[in-house]
């Protein structure tokens, strides 16, 4: 499965080990210190911000969605799919 990134989107490698983590983990809901810590057993040379910053471009490209807690402390992210995403994506054309 491959996921579609909007053409103003840039690509970088961390954007890539993220998109990846989620096709492989579709059906869980993640924090990104666990993201973090995964990749980082995994030997990917990727730093905290680098998740987090990343984390925010896919939730603004529909590819993942967002969970935050109500005292806003905790936050989870979830696979949505390459279809959901075009589908969103066809609507705003």
């Amino acid at each position: 499965m491959g996921i579609i990134m909007k053409k103003s989107s840039y690509n970088s490698k961390g954007k890539s080990l993220l998109v990846n983590y989620f096709i492989k983990n579709p059906d869980i809901i993640v924090s990104a210190d666990d993201i973090y810590q995964t990749l980082i057993q995994e030997c990917e040379n990727i730093n905290l911000t680098t998740v987090y910053r990343n984390l925010d471009k896919l939730v603004q490209d529909n590819i993942i969605m967002v969970f935050t807690s109500d005292d806003r402390k905790k936050s989870g992210y979830k696979f949505v799919g390459e279809k959901s995403y075009t589908s969103r994506l066809q609507l705003h054309e």
